[in-house]
């Protein structure tokens, strides 16, 4: 064995690559080539190989795992509102002429909702009045079809007047055209029999433009 140096720089030494091969039984028998970081000088190194950086490469490593310490953690929290379910459309709260989505909301928002709107492909109903969407059904509550938006189609008692939904809201009816063509003069007939339909079931007549019949209902049970 070799005597070992105790003045000798203490520095991490490069092993050859079989190094595996090599039969050696301490590190004594190791002696460092003399290049101690591992590194030959560049104008050493054959035009087909690229120079490494150590120190860069280390210095990439401790940036890398001092990010991380520094990253602030990631928290997914698992929303316990009860939102209302509706098989086909878009649910929301109309604000300044969008629908904004309703999650986020608490249930005791969701309990007394404002401007709640649902809006399908058929037409939008809209509820003027706050109303507790907490866990409803509205595929049970509104149904959409052409030319047709029910409230409680399948409750021949609809609720009090001020109950559930049956509280003010603006219903529009889209893609409603006359039969025969559109031009101005059948428009404009179309628009006067759909204010008589409405004025006839008690409800109130808001505006027939481009295709889209929008009235609002004060009370479902007045028809």
């Amino acid at each position: 064995l070799e005597p070992k140096n105790n003045n000798a720089d203490t520095k991490d030494v490069a092993l050859p690559e079989d190094y595996s091969s090599h039969k050696i039984k301490s590190m004594a028998h190791y002696k460092p080539s003399r290049y101690p970081i591992g590194m030959p000088p560049l104008n050493e190194i054959p035009d087909d190989k690229e120079a490494i950086d150590v120190s860069i490469l280390e210095s990439r490593r401790h940036f890398n795992r001092l990010e991380n310490l520094t990253k602030p953690p990631t928290l997914k929290v698992q929303s316990t509102a009860e939102l209302p379910k509706l098989s086909k459309g878009r649910m929301g709260v109309w604000r300044n002429g969008r629908i904004c989505d309703l999650t986020g909301l608490s249930n005791k928002t969701l309990e007394n909702l404002s401007d709640f709107i649902i809006d399908h492909e058929y037409g939008t109903v809209l509820w003027k009045e706050p109303v507790n969407v907490k866990r409803a059904n509205m595929d049970e509550i509104v149904r959409f079809a052409k030319e047709q938006v029910d409230v409680y189609p399948d409750q021949p008692d609809r609720p009090a007047h001020g109950t559930g939904f049956n509280k003010r809201m603006q219903i529009t009816i889209k893609n409603v055209w006359p039969k025969k063509g559109r031009d101005e003069a059948r428009l404009s007939k179309k628009r006067r029999k759909l204010e008589e339909f409405t004025v006839d079931r008690g409800y109130k007549f808001i505006d027939y433009k481009n295709g889209e019949y929008t009235f609002e209902v004060d009370d479902l049970r007045s028809n």
